[in-house]
């Protein structure tokens, strides 16, 4: 593929594409990805060049997917976005241009609301039949996005078979799309079981959480008290640095295979979630954790290594900003000294004292 790269530097739509196909095979190559970046600017300055639309969205595609986009990427896509037609699309590519711009956080260009707009033409009945599972997903961050991010002025997707099938996910993941089945990942399990075990065996920044306190604490956030705040949800959510962090566990086919970091789409959606949380009283650090980074295995030839130098706190402190932390021992030394205070005031009551239910329910209550 570098050899292509190169010998083909001078073509718009080879370097689109070589973009895309990096994206698309989960790799992230910084410096040839940049390469092509700078390739593509430099001929798409041409004034006189005819664009190729399905070029354009795979360009505009292999950026979003990409793990990391850069001022010169969004640069790039911001130049794709301005040229692109999405007249001659198929269904199939125009959802690809309006999730790529949703994800390059492109809102305001023009492709993007004559993309929705064309979108609430079509005539929904029975979506599951209609619409291709990884269509689906799109169309979903899309509707995410569009809402969370996009703004008053940015037009929705309003089209009500469609709205009334998105909102219905749980139903249509694990029900109506059979090929959700084939994300199945038989590591994933073992490491959220294996680092929920470690977080309640372990003391993190003398954080120590219980397992019935961890399992509470995830059940309530990412079940139905916060479902309008949980567009997508973590595998753990956990304190660290005294803020609420949300593990993504990243299977191989949602991450990098070179760096092992999350793909441009979970990278899309721990976006989103954040901005969704930003809306409740705790905001949400999403970080995704790849399943890589601790196992390599090759299943075809019976191999499985356990990454033995990876650092689960070390992992954190690379992704986790450092947050306000609270010092609970000022607090603990007034309660210590309250409740023997306490009884000792009780005990001088007459037993029809007021005050003595008083000071029972308060102790009740700080216990």
């Amino acid at each position: 593929m570098k050899t292509l790269i190169h010998e083909d530097k001078n073509s718009l739509d080879g370097q689109l594409n070589a973009l895309n196909a990096l994206s698309t095979l989960k790799l992230e190559e910084a410096e040839l990805r940049s390469e092509i970046i700078s390739n593509c600017l430099r001929i798409g300055d041409r004034s006189q060049l005819n664009f190729n639309s399905p070029c354009l969205v795979a360009g505009l595609r292999g950026l979003a997917l990409g793990a990391v986009v850069d001022d010169k990427a969004k640069q790039l896509a911001s130049h794709l976005s301005a040229r692109l037609d999405i007249t001659d699309l198929s269904f199939s590519q125009l959802v690809d241009a309006a999730w790529s711009l949703c994800a390059l956080e492109l809102y305001h260009s023009k492709a993007l609301n004559r993309a929705i707009e064309q979108i609430n033409r079509v005539s929904f009945e029975r979506v599951d039949n209609e619409v291709k599972y990884e269509e689906y997903i799109k169309l979903l961050d899309i509707f995410n996005a569009l809402k969370i991010e996009g703004g008053s002025n940015t037009p929705q997707i309003t089209q009500r078979g469609l709205v009334s099938a998105l909102k219905a996910q749980e139903l249509y993941t694990d029900v109506r799309y059979q090929e959700a089945l084939t994300k199945y990942d038989p590591f994933k399990q073992r490491v959220v079981e294996a680092l929920a075990k470690g977080l309640t065996n372990a003391s993190i920044e003398h954080q120590v959480m219980t397992e019935n306190e961890l399992y509470q604490a995830q059940e309530l956030d990412t079940g139905f008290l916060n479902k309008a705040n949980y567009p997508y949800k973590p595998d753990i959510v956990m304190g660290y640095k005294g803020q609420k962090v949300g593990v993504f566990v990243l299977s191989e086919i949602d991450s990098t295979l070179d760096t092992h970091k999350p793909d441009g789409a979970h990278r899309f959606r721990m976006r989103l979630l954040e901005k969704a949380q930003l809306k409740g009283s705790a905001p949400i650090k999403a970080v995704g954790l790849a399943v890589g980074s601790i196992v390599n295995y090759d299943i075809e030839k019976f191999k499985l290594q356990l990454n033995k130098e990876f650092n689960f706190v070390q992992f954190l402190d690379e992704q986790v900003p450092q947050g306000t932390t609270t010092d609970f021992r000022a607090f603990s030394a007034y309660g210590a000294r309250l409740i023997p205070e306490a009884a000792s005031y009780i005990e001088k009551l007459p037993d029809t004292s007021k005050d003595v239910q008083r000071l029972d329910a308060l102790v009740n209550k700080m216990y």
